[in-house]
């Protein structure tokens, strides 16, 4: 259900010193009581329990073995555990929060530096995701390889001044005055080198590898445009197959697959697409 948005109250992104960029909930005292209705009000308070659920204190209740303070655990914050720990945890927040903001029409802005400095700036964010386009061109010496991003057929410009990355997985983008967000599975380490470069060169003698593993997890999470290579779209017939196994207590116990060509996929699984790669001669 979609409410009716009242101007005192927006997301702002800005960025921790330790954390990087959070997103905070703003919202002026509530004047009238048309707008304080109970769809309203739910939506704010689960905007601000998300909030709340990185803030300093509760990072470091989550994080933490307890035994320095919160000023102490995040001035001397491991990288890892901030990398591979609380960074996801906070992408994973974030991503609920601005979902919402867009569905509900709560506006997003953005403080780039202190606010005394700077002055926010207010984010166009749509609900569909940007489209990514993985472009490879194969030429003797190697591959060139570009990332090109398009909202509503328009391409967006990587190197303009200002544009960041707010979260990595799930990805979100600030791009000019745009927050981007992109299909399940794209993540943000896939922009990151093209903030300061044009395309990517791929050496000879690493081609096959890259071709085995890069290229073939691209083609899950955007379309590929390929040069001096093919890329084959098949649609095969499903078929169902019971399979009679053993679980893990013993007993028999009926599967259901679903058959494609010779591949085959659990029932449940959410996996879209099954990806060969077959290369022809030495790379």
């Amino acid at each position: 259900m979609q409410i009716s948005n009242p101007e005192n109250t927006l997301l702002l992104i800005t960025k921790h010193r330790q954390l990087g960029f959070i997103a905070e909930l703003r919202q002026a005292r509530l004047e009238t009581d048309e707008i304080s209705s109970a769809d309203y009000l739910a939506v704010i308070k689960e905007l601000s329990a998300l909030s709340l659920s990185f803030s300093d204190s509760e990072i470091h209740r989550r994080f933490s073995r307890k035994t320095s303070s919160t000023r102490d655990f995040l001035n001397q914050l491991n990288e890892d555990l901030l990398l591979t720990q609380i960074r996801p945890f906070i992408d994973r927040k974030m991503d609920k929060m601005f979902r919402l903001a867009i569905q509900h029409d709560i506006l997003i802005y953005f403080q780039e530096g202190p606010a005394r400095e700077n002055p926010s700036i207010m984010l166009a964010a749509e609900p569909s995701p940007a489209e990514p386009w993985f472009c490879f061109t194969k030429r003797d010496n190697g591959s060139d390889y570009i990332l090109e991003l398009y909202q509503n057929d328009e391409r967006i410009n990587f190197r303009e001044k200002g544009n960041v990355i707010i979260g990595n997985d799930p990805c979100w983008f600030k791009a000019g005055n745009r927050l981007l967000h992109f299909p399940a599975g794209f993540d943000g380490k896939k922009i990151q080198p093209f903030l300061t470069k044009d395309s990517i060169l791929i050496p000879s003698s690493a081609e096959q590898k890259y071709f085995g593993s890069f290229i073939l997890k691209t083609l899950k999470t955007g379309q590929v445009r390929a040069e001096g290579f093919t890329v084959q779209l098949r649609h095969l017939k499903k078929r169902m197959e019971l399979s009679l196994e053993v679980d893990w207590k013993g007993m028999a116990v009926l599967i259901v697959y679903f058959k494609y060509g010779d591949k085959k996929i659990m029932r449940g699984k959410t996996q879209k697409v099954f990806i060969d790669l077959k290369m022809d001669g030495a790379m």
